[in-house]
């Protein structure tokens, strides 16, 4: 078993990054060895928006980089194998705080291999239980590393390294604008907004941004609460200690729990939240989604009877009802704040690609496209 030096990694990463700043205001090209098809693999999965690609293709070539004897394609650490290695703690300790420095500028998350999919012992092209959109960037990743140990060979490895270094600068670079601030907003626009920026969703960040900017605005108009605390996209409630992805606070105190989902709701979902609930001794709490399962729709509906029957007000409210009814509660001036709000939510916690997403959006309205 062997452990790639940290410290010896850093060095090669900040050396690699001022290498790439140089190439590109030369306009040369930072990978001159690599085949057109391993650059198109490393540009579908820097621009997936994905977590666990943005994070594990950098991390796997530097490991590899950083000690030559390291398995490209392996995922944990074994007995008496001296080329396995431990490439979720290697990406805690090196890359993600050299995302930090660097405007979050592949997300937030501070452990991006805990997905399942990445924890199991090697990289695989068909992983189970993982959605069939994200297939192509499953074997793109494992061609594109399984190229990289076939090799063996550290220029080439600096090569497709610095390829994903070059992407991610680019990405970088795309953040350098500000937000167009329209001078009025009606509710059709606020929805049309909401909708859009939705059917963008990276792994659930704008749907938390939205909710976690509409309870801010909330608080602040109608006196609910005094603070919203909310987790990154990518992070469990168990590794926070927090009873919902969003926590609203009055006087310190939690008096609204909030879970974002994606996906239609189901009753696992729904009493997952529940035993968390009863626990931090949370009594009103919703359900962000855009709906609940069909085939459980009866038996979520006798949970939340239940619930209710123990003291529990649960909710379930997709993004578009809340916002409907709270934004014309607000008026157009607290719309506005909403979409300031959200702004601010993106900048925090998402990457670029969501900034100029909605960036875009916000200019389609004020040119009148919307």
């Amino acid at each position: 078993m062997a452990t790639p030096d940290r410290e010896k990694a850093k060095q090669l990463l900040a050396q690699c990054w001022d290498e790439i700043i140089q190439k590109d205001q030369e306009n040369m090209d930072p990978s001159p060895e690599m085949s057109e098809q391993t650059r198109s693999h490393v540009r579908d999965l820097m621009s997936s928006g994905i977590v666990s690609f943005l994070y594990c293709l950098p991390t796997q070539l530097l490991g590899k980089l950083t000690d030559p004897k390291l398995d490209a394609l392996c995922l944990q650490r074994g007995e008496n194998a001296p080329a396995q290695w431990d490439a979720r703690s290697f990406a805690a300790k090196v890359i993600v705080p050299w995302v930090q420095d660097h405007e979050n500028v592949l997300g937030t998350s501070p452990d991006p291999y805990v997905s399942n999919p990445l924890r199991q012992p090697r990289i695989r092209p068909d992983p189970p239980n993982v959605r069939p959109n994200t297939l192509p960037y499953w074997r793109a990743l494992y061609n594109v590393l399984s190229s990289v140990e076939a090799r063996n060979d550290p220029v080439y490895t600096l090569s497709v390294f610095r390829a994903v270094l070059f992407a991610i600068h680019d990405e970088l670079k795309s953040q350098q604008f500000e937000y167009p601030i329209l001078p009025r907003i009606s509710m059709e626009q606020t929805r049309y907004l909401v909708r859009e920026l939705l059917t963008m969703s990276r792994e659930g960040e704008h749907a938390m941004s939205l909710t976690a900017a509409l309870l801010r605005v909330i608080g602040r108009r109608f006196g609910l609460w005094d603070d919203v605390l909310r987790q990154t996209s990518t992070t469990s409630d168990r590794a926070t200690g927090m009873v919902g992805d969003l926590e609203c606070r009055k006087n310190g105190h939690i008096v609204y729990a909030v879970e974002v989902k994606e996906q239609n709701v189901t009753l696992a979902d729904v009493r997952s939240f529940e035993n968390k609930l009863i626990k931090d001794q949370v009594t009103e709490a919703l359900i962000n989604a855009p709906a609940t399962r069909a085939s459980e729709n009866e038996s979520i509906e006798n949970r939340i009877r239940l619930m209710w029957s123990r003291g529990i007000n649960l909710y379930l409210l997709s993004i578009e009802e809340l916002v409907s009814v709270t934004m014309s509660l607000a008026g157009e001036e607290g719309r506005l704040e909403f979409l300031a709000e959200v702004g601010e939510q993106i900048d925090e916690y998402a990457r670029p690609a969501s900034r100029l997403a909605w960036r875009d959006l916000l200019s389609d309205v004020l040119d009148g496209v919307a």
